[in-house]
């Protein structure tokens, strides 16, 4: 749906799923219904399908965490996200520069979370990480 159709918690006007949800049904859906009837190419594409979903759904249940930590960063740091990589490779920043680690180790538990939740590690840095 456009902006126009798209509520403020996030829901669309013609349905009322979240994008989360959706994502979370297509992904039930490919275990469920598509996974067990496919073979050869196309048992792996449906896997990287199911996959893609899982990454989406976390994406947008994570998303008001994300924006809410990139936004606190720029008001610390005074730059975007890019430019912070630009500081970081031009030695503007560092990371002596107060604050800076801890929201590099945020911004990393955070999207290990939505990219790779079962990453063997993950529990372990994020116990350390976002204390």
């Amino acid at each position: 749906p456009d902006a126009a159709s798209i509520t403020e918690d996030g829901t669309a006007l013609t349905g009322g799923a979240r994008p989360a949800e959706l994502a979370a049904a297509l992904s039930d859906w490919a275990t469920q219904a598509v996974i067990p009837a496919a073979q050869g190419r196309a048992l792996f594409e449906a896997r990287v399908a199911r996959k893609a979903l899982g990454i989406l759904a976390r994406g947008a249940q994570l998303s008001e965490e994300i924006a809410a930590e990139r936004v606190s960063a720029r008001a610390r740091f005074g730059v975007t996200r890019a430019e912070l990589t630009e500081a970081l490779r031009g030695g503007a920043l560092t990371l002596e520069t107060p604050g800076l680690l801890a929201h590099l180790r945020r911004d990393a538990a955070l999207r290990i979370a939505v990219e790779q939740p079962r990453y063997a590690g993950a529990l372990a840095a994020q116990g350390r990480w976002t204390a």
